[in-house]
């Protein structure tokens, strides 16, 4: 029976239809008392299909609860003449349906990269005791810039028992190929955390290799889910390595407690494979794990299944490549009944070599040539090549690719070390953001959702540019950025890759150095509220430079102009207040939690953000971000041990004692 709605429907003038099935329609409508376009759930009449509106309503009471960067936000549940109505964030984008061919399987670091953001997602409604139960590429949306946003709520119920339980021993309810077996068998009791899973794993496979793992119509489907062992992914796509074949297929795991421990386990599994440099592009057997966290995650559940521990007889043990820093979420296990890999052959010694004295003038000088091209193209393979000149920057930020010929904390200081503009001790140029007010946020909800007044009651240091890979490796001694020299880098690009705790634990040893010290300067990540308004710079307009967004590209590196990758920093206009890529580059960490609703609540004079949280702050947009994610205003949010290679930061530095 078609749906009959009024075009104006309450407060909201409904203006298309999204979408229509059997449990009602979503309308795309403007909300008239907010000015927003929103998008309008409404089921079948109650008195027809009475079940339709408890799972309507349980829907409501689920997603009220949640608020996430890539889960769908709900905004009001009511009712107008007698039809309940579900009020949703209303995503421009395209299906992730839409873009599955059987012809061009998505590259591994894409599909790895997005499934990644989606676990995280439903790892969060995991931790409110939901399962989706119906996760599949339809109910997951792309925003324009390629953000992922999980819909749809009509099969999620809790496994804590909250909600009425709505099907029966022997009924199933979802999408079949992308059921887990404890579904497709009508196995309620099983269905938890492990259920959602396997559904990604299923949509991990289908991106990949372009097909699903099982096909059928109809009955002999669910046979297949539930009695047959999916095909390793790189059987249909060759490209794939074998180890990304050992993560898929614990996802597809028959046995809900052979799969990974939690989402939050699949997305550190993952970690490996979003490498742009093409480590997990690898042919097929070569080992590539190149994380111990990793490792432990795809382990956690115990014993592999026999069928995968053939493919594990390519996967090395530890990679001394590993962060310093565990992802959350996973367990510290070692693989057992791992086959250990066969031992080398003992290396055969060469023969004697009875190479004559040179003594002819010629050949000396033929040979000094190729002894002095082969150092310098072993330099050049460590990034010390001849473009490595040195880069002009601001305030004395020179972004040399060879190492500084003085250590950290020995370089002397230049200047007053309280001056307006400071260089310190790890030649880090640093300008003066003199305390005062500012109007911080928007009514925008992914803003904060409050524009209000906030003061900075004490003047404040914040580096010129975001940390640069030379500055994080003279300190640290490491460099985890994916942009490196070889990958299109270099030692001026900033530091990518770096966890909120790696970046703390930076300031707090650049803090440590004898020459700050000695001057009393302590370095921190900026708090939210300091970060926007050192990138306001004292503006009042949508942009530090203005309204124009055309003008953008003179300030950043952003989705229009950056390409690929990350720049050396500072080639950009500063802000008035000399502060460089404030928007783009790379997004940068902030020291708060983040809360969405914090600024409702939050002090007026130097807020911090809110007490207790896991997800921590990050400002500014980066290289592959729109225009509107490079707002002084947007704010995003990630776990602190997450790692991408559009993430870096930039520190503050204040007074001791302050």
């Amino acid at each position: 029976m078609a749906l009959t709605v009024p075009s104006d429907f309450g407060r909201y003038r409904l203006l298309s239809v999204l979408g229509q099935g059997g449990m009602g329609a979503v309308y795309l409508a403007q909300d008239q008392k907010l000015g927003r376009r929103v998008a309008l759930k409404v089921p079948r009449k109650e008195e027809i299909e009475p079940i339709l509106l408890e799972r309507f309503l349980r829907e409501a009471r689920i997603a009220a609860q949640i608020e996430h960067p890539n889960i769908c936000r709900v905004y009001d549940v009511g009712e107008f003449e007698g039809r309940s109505y579900l009020t949703m964030e209303y995503i421009e984008g395209t299906p992730l349906s839409r873009m599955i061919s059987p012809d061009h399987p998505w590259p591994l670091y894409n599909a790895a990269q997005l499934i990644r953001k989606v676990a995280l997602a439903v790892h969060v409604l995991h931790q409110h005791d939901v399962v989706h139960r119906d996760l599949k590429p339809a109910n997951i949306v792309l925003r324009p810039q390629g953000e992922p946003v999980l819909m749809d709520f009509g099969l999620a119920r809790s496994f804590q028992g909250q909600f009425v339980r709505l099907t029966s021993t022997g009924e199933f309810m979802g999408t079949p190929a992308y059921m887990s077996p404890e579904q497709a068998n009508a196995r309620n009791d099983l269905i938890g955390p492990a259920t959602d899973i396997y559904s990604l794993g299923v949509i991990l496979y289908e991106l990949t290799t372009g097909r699903l793992p099982f096909t059928g119509d109809g009955v002999s489907l669910l046979v297949k889910v539930v009695s047959e062992d999916a095909p390793p992914p790189s059987t249909f796509n060759r490209e794939l390595p074998t180890d990304f074949d050992l993560v898929c297929l614990k996802a597809l795991a028959k046995n809900p407690e052979d799969r990974f421990a939690s989402a939050d386990a699949f997305a550190t599994a993952l970690m490996p494979f979003l490498d742009p440099r093409g480590e997990a592009n690898a042919p097929r057997g070569t080992p590539t794990i190149v994380n111990d966290d990793a490792r432990r995650a795809v382990t956690v559940m115990g014993n592999p299944e026999p069928a995968l521990r053939t493919t594990m007889q390519t996967v090395a043990g530890s990679s001394a490549g590993a962060p310093p820093h565990a992802p959350l979420g996973t367990q510290s296990a070692t693989i057992p009944d791992a086959p250990t890999l066969p031992a080398s052959p003992a290396p055969v010694a060469p023969p004697p070599l009875n190479m004559p004295v040179v003594t002819s003038p010629f050949l000396l000088f033929v040979m000094g040539g190729i002894l002095l091209l082969t150092a310098l193209l072993w330099s050049w393979s460590l990034g010390y090549g001849p473009d490595s000149a040195s880069v002009a920057h601001p305030f004395g930020q020179t972004g040399k690719e060879e190492e500084p010929t003085e250590p950290p904390g020995k370089q002397p200081l230049v200047g007053d070390p309280w001056g307006d503009r400071v260089v310190n001790s790890l030649g880090m140029s640093l300008v003066r953001i003199p305390r005062g007010k500012f109007t911080m946020g928007s009514g925008a909800a992914e803003e904060g959702g409050l524009a209000h007044e906030v003061e900075i009651t004490s003047d404040f240091y914040m580096s010129v540019c975001e940390v640069t890979q030379q500055q994080f490796r003279l300190l640290t001694g490491g460099n985890p950025s994916a942009f490196h020299r070889s990958n299109g880098g270099g030692l001026d690009h900033p530091v990518d890759s770096v966890t909120w705790d790696e970046a703390k634990a930076f300031c707090a040893k650049l803090s440590a150095l004898p020459a700050e010290q000695q001057v009393g300067r302590l370095y921190r990540l900026p708090t939210e509220a300091e970060w926007e308004y050192a990138c306001r710079a004292g503006s009042t307009t949508t942009y530090p430079w203005g309204d124009d967004p055309h003008a953008l590209g003179e300030h950043a590196w952003y989705l229009a102009n950056a390409g690929d990758r990350s720049h050396p920093v500072g080639q950009k206009k500063a802000n008035r207040w000399g502060l460089f890529d404030m928007g783009g580059n790379v997004w940068e960490w902030c020291g708060d939690r983040f809360q969405e609703d914090y600024y409702r609540h939050s002090p007026r004079q130097d807020p911090e953000g809110p007490s207790s949280g896991e997800a921590r702050v990050l400002r500014g947009g980066g290289w592959n971000s729109s225009a509107t994610e490079c707002l002084p205003r947007r704010r995003f949010s990630d776990s602190p041990a997450v790692r991408d290679h559009f993430i870096g930061f930039r520190v503050v530095a204040v007074r001791a004692g302050r």
